[in-house]
Order: structure tokens, then sequence, then C-alpha cells
């Protein structure tokens, strides 16, 4: 059987702790074929790029392997760096793991690749995974299976519309897809717009291979994901959390409305009021932000005093609203 180029990407920043794992789950991968293993380092602060450099000059890496390690000369941010190392692969297969992820099953590649060159309908080929929580030490096995479970994603065929809703959850560093769709979606009008505005950037290119083909599913584990599991709550991380949820948002309202997918106008509408409402809850987030860090204001007392009635007069309009018009489409649909 033919075993054609695959390129592995890991992007990475400050994974001084996890690297090692993360390299070795590739290096060690049983795969007949070239594997292309791009590192992409975001200028890490830490000792990330001391602990790469050393471990390659000390390893055996095997013949089929050739391992490109680059250390960005400034932090250049996840997306961006995200987007650089997937231009720089050149395999007919593209894989990813992140730098504080880590394969557990040395035949990955093989089974999944397999599959693909067997398939011709079949565009990307994604895997169950367990996920590990910092904090705890706890491993929790197979977490997709609930997923799966829960919205009957047992099917080839997955709409766009359950990957944008978080219906059909895809780990990154479980995907191979074919490569040959890269340049189609860099050249449409999404990415032209969004490329430098997107917070994440693995959904929308599964929505867009969505579009050109079936989805395999092996229905076994074969890495491992780290959930950073923090408890501390401060202003900094709050603003990060509101950002990043309007970037999102933002992200999957462009989608929706883009004339590439075939939306129907139910959807758009649905999605369209659900966009509107997560925008007012963030406006109000970021009200509840100023009064939870008062350090950030100059007279938090005289704002209280001037807005709080009228603010919270307008978050009970609008939720009305929002529940009022909601309750319309719902019945539409039923029609």
């Amino acid at each position: 059987m033919n075993n054609p180029r695959v390129s592995v990407i890991t992007i990475t920043y400050g994974h001084e702790k996890y690297i090692i794992d993360t390299i070795e789950g590739i290096v060690k991968q049983e795969y007949n074929g070239e594997i292309e293993y791009i590192i992409s380092n975001d200028c890490s602060p830490d000792d990330t790029d001391k602990i790469i450099t050393d471990y390659l000059t000390r390893i055996n890496i095997p013949a089929n392997i050739t391992i490109k390690y680059t250390k960005q000369e400034k932090n250049i941010g996840i997306i961006p760096n995200f987007i650089w190392a997937l231009k720089q692969a050149t395999g007919k297969y593209i894989s990813f793991c992140e730098g504080d992820d880590f394969w557990t099953d040395y035949q990955k590649l093989a089974k999944q690749i397999s599959f693909l060159e067997a398939n011709d309908s079949y565009v990307l080929s994604n895997t169950d995974c367990d996920a590990y929580y910092q904090n705890s030490g706890m491993l929790v096995k197979n977490i997709n299976f609930l997923n799966r479970k829960k919205y009957r994603c047992i099917n080839d065929l997955f709409p766009a519309k359950d990957i944008l809703d978080a219906n059909y959850i895809i780990r990154t560093a479980s995907v191979v897809f074919k490569a040959s769709f890269l340049n189609e979606y860099y050249n449409s009008d999404f990415f032209k717009v969004y490329a430098d505005k997107l917070m994440m950037a693995d959904t929308p290119l599964w929505t867009f291979l969505s579009t050109k083909g079936k989805f395999h599913y092996l229905n076994s584990s074969t890495m491992v994901y780290r959930v950073s599991e923090s408890g501390v709550s401060n202003s900094t991380n709050e603003k990060k959390s509101l950002q990043f949820d309007i970037g999102v948002c933002d992200m999957k309202y462009a989608m929706i409305f883009d004339n590439h997918y075939s939306f129907s106008k139910f959807l758009k509408c649905k999605n369209k009021l659900i966009y509107n409402h997560l925008n007012v809850n963030a406006l109000i987030k970021k009200l509840d932000l100023y009064y939870l860090f008062p350090k950030e204001l100059n007279s938090k007392n005289a704002l209280l005093a001037k807005y709080a009635s009228k603010s919270n007069l307008f978050k009970g309009f609008l939720e009305y609203k929002f529940r009022i018009t909601l309750m319309f489409y719902n019945q539409l649909c039923k029609i």
C-alpha cells in the first residue's frame, strides 16, 4: 500500500513541562511513509526552546522523519503561529499535536491515513481521546463517548452547523485531513477577511472541510489533551474570556452568513438571535467587570449611582425581548 507524506504540526508556547511528551508521541509513530514534523515555538519565555533543541540532539530520529524546528523571533500569537506552521506543510495529509497534548497510539497515523487512502469520499479522520486534569491529576478515558451519544453523531456526514454549535466536538490533536483543500480554504472570502481576527483556527477549518466530504471517526482513544483548571478569577482572565467569547461569536456569525455554506433561513434566523443575545450578555458582563474590579474606574460609586439602575432595566428589557423572539422562532419551526 502507498504510504504518502504526512505533515505533523506542533505549535508551542510556554510548554517546557510537556513538550517532550508531545515530541515523543510523534517520533515513535509506526508509519512507513515520510513524516514531515514541523515544530513552531512562538518565542516562549521559558526553557521550551532549550528543552526542544537539547532533546532533538540526543535522540535517534527515525530515517523517515524530517524535523523542521523554528523559534519565532518574536511572539506572534497562537492563531498566526498556527496558520504560519500550517502553510509550511508539504504533505498530502496534515495532522496536529499542540505542545501540551500528546499521542498515545503509535499507530495513529498509520490507521487514519490507511483509511483515508482507501476512501476517496472522506476528507478528515478524527478519534476519541482522553483528558488529563492538571490540578487533580485525574485521567478521564474516552471523553467523546458521552458527547457523541448525546448528539447521536454516529453518521459520516456532519453538517457544518453541528460543528459550529459544538454538537460535534473534534479534538485537534486527533485529526488527520487531506491537504488538497487548503488552497481553496486560504482563498475563501471568509479566510481573507477573518484570518487575522480568528480566536480559534481549527473550528473554521473543520467547518470548511465538512462541505468537501465525509468525516471518519475512529472509535478509540489515540491521544491525551491536558485540561488546565484555574481556580482563580481575576480581571485579566475575565477580560480574556470575554474577548474570546465575543471573537468566537463573531466568527460563527460570519460563517453562518457566508455564501459558501448552505444554511437554512431558519438556522440563520436562530443564530442571528443567539448572536445578538450573546453580544448583549457580553456587554452586560463587561459592565459587571467594571463593578467587580473598581480599580479600573476613577469613581465606582458615582458610576453605580448613575448607571446601575438603567443598565439593569436595559438588561431585563433585552433578555425579555430575546425570549419572546426566540419563542416566535420556535413556533415558526413547527409550521
